[in-house]
């Protein structure tokens, strides 16, 4: 969608953010020899700041104010014999600090027995300091930055997903739509942070202004304060404001003029909104992709209040972008989550269901995969098979998704609890998490199951060539009684030409990706 045109392509300079370390050692030297040695290291274009502790209790002292160091560089033998290694149960213990890297440096080895220390103290490299170049400890800082980031984006990931979700519950009120658009704005904050954008999004000011039936209606924000006004109360607009709705009604489209996003959405009633959005920094290519989402989905949502419409149509958009979200993390095409939906709707209309459980069912089938978010990405995107260590960590993804989805009491997002529960598990019970067998498996975990199995075999992914649908036909048979509900592929096998159907006119394209990136898993 060309829904942005850049007008305004001059670049900003930004201030260049730091990683905070913290070098903990009761020797001088060693602080000024590492100093030196990482003085101009630079890891995505920001530097290090150093803070220096000399005994354990400093060291301490110091996680505890700055709980945002990215790596510790640790010395054993201190005060006392095990005093870094005190120091090291006090971050992950006391603090629950899982984020900082904590590199081990000693030079009495013998005191801190490596295989030991890493195991039970949860640190992440041991290094003698007798060893250590300035080459060795740039490889060291380039491998534990790498690991803090993807740790930290992770959580900020997971934690706005479930802020989301639970979200999703309140949006029947009116009032609901502050708390909903502000919640998808720090969404939108954290998942361009999980992709690696250098740029979070601030809105100082936004206008939404919706044309329903020839009447204007007013959406405003100011510091993230989004404010309903009526049809009586026109704002005060600026002539800049003005000047760029009007353009952007005339022209049909939206414009980048720097620091304005302004975006156009007609819908198909033909109703007009125009989003204006002011912000603080320049947006990455990624970020102007999330934004495009967010403002679609904040406009729906607006208009869909107007004509109250809001709850239906709130949550359909709302777990389809979620669902999307998923695909997208793991570098596949965001389609998929759809075709899931809509097939398993029409397997369950095929047994029968009345048509309030298959209409739930097509929401709650795009987040039948919500818990890879927990699934840390060097697992999710790796190109070849896994080891059985990342098999057991990806095993963990439907436990995951129901911890997610499970704690509200909203239908939908139960019937997906139980899905992105269930959808692994097999008819003979050999399946995971639980080993579940036969009905003990709810129906929509059983169609889930067998319906994302058809897709993703069908689907080109960046580690496997796309099956012919006929050959996972005779594939779904085969498994009928071990895998997937007998009477389920009976269904299934009579209406087949309707799920390719499915498939095919929701078929997508895999994302562009740089060579030396890894493949999708």
């Amino acid at each position: 969608m060309d829904w942005l045109i850049e007008d305004d392509i001059a670049a900003s300079e930004d201030e260049l953010a730091t990683y905070k370390v913290l070098i903990v050692d009761d020797e001088v030297d060693v602080h000024t020899a590492t100093k030196m040695a990482l003085g101009n290291f630079r890891f995505e274009n920001r530097k290090l700041e150093f803070l220096s502790a000399y005994t354990g209790q400093e060291a301490k002292a110091l996680l505890k104010e700055h709980k945002d160091v990215a790596v510790i560089l640790l010395d054993v033998v201190m005060e006392s014999d095990d005093a870094g290694l005190r120091v090291a149960k006090y971050l992950r213990n006391v603090l629950g600090n899982r984020y900082s890297r904590v590199i081990l440096r000693t030079g009495q080895p013998g005191m801190a027995p490596e295989s030991s220390v890493i195991r039970e103290y949860d640190i992440d490299g041991y290094r003698n300091k007798a060893e250590l170049r300035k080459a060795d400890l740039e490889a060291v800082f380039y491998t534990s930055l790498r690991a803090y980031r993807d740790v930290l984006a992770l959580q900020h990931y997971r934690n706005s997903l479930e802020v989301v979700i639970n979200a999703i519950t309140r949006t029947s009120q009116i009032s609901d739509l502050f708390k909903f658009a502000n919640t998808v704005l720090e969404q939108l904050k954290n998942v361009t942070h999980a992709v690696d954008s250098n740029l979070l999004i601030h809105t100082p000011e936004a206008l939404a202004i919706s044309y329903l039936d020839d009447q204007p209606h007013f959406m405003m924000a100011e510091r993230n304060n989004i404010q309903l006004l009526e049809q009586h109360q026109q704002p005060k607009l600026s002539e800049e404001m003005l000047a760029l709705h009007a353009n952007a009604l005339y022209e049909k489209k939206g414009r980048i003029l720097y620091p304005y996003y302004v975006y156009y959405h007609q819908s198909d009633e033909g109703n007009e909104t125009v989003f204006i959005l002011k912000v603080a920094s320049r947006l990455d290519n990624e970020a102007k992709r999330m934004v495009e989402l967010y403002l679609q989905n904040v406009i729906i949502t607006y208009e869909n209040l107007l004509l109250s419409n809001v709850l239906r149509s709130t949550q359909e958009t709302i777990i389809g972008l979620l669902g999307s979200a998923m695909e997208t993390r793991s570098r596949e095409t965001s389609n998929h989550v759809r075709r899931v939906g809509d097939a398993a709707a029409l397997l369950a209309q095929l047994c029968d269901q009345p048509k309030h459980y298959y209409q739930r069912l097509r929401l709650a089938a795009q987040l039948h995969d919500v818990g890879k978010v927990e699934v840390p990405d060097h697992i999710l995107n790796k190109k070849g098979e896994l080891t059985e260590e990342e098999w057991a960590i990806m095993r963990q993804h439907p436990e995951a998704g129901y911890r997610m989805l499970g704690t509200t009491k909203n239908g939908i997002i139960d019937m997906a609890a139980r899905v992105a529960y269930e959808h692994h598990e097999h008819w003979n019970g050999g399946g995971y998490p639980r080993g579940l067998k036969g009905k003990e498996i709810s129906l929509e975990g059983r169609i889930v199951g067998l319906i994302d199995v058809f897709d993703t075999l069908c689907s080109q992914r960046m580690h496997k060539e796309a099956w012919d649908p006929q050959e996972v036909r005779e594939e779904i048979r085969h498994l009928a009684g071990i895998q997937f509900d007998p009477e389920l592929v009976k269904l299934f096998d009579s209406q087949f030409s309707n799920f390719v159907t499915i498939f095919e006119q929701g078929k997508d394209e895999l994302l562009a990706r740089d060579e030396d990136e890894p493949g999708n898993q």
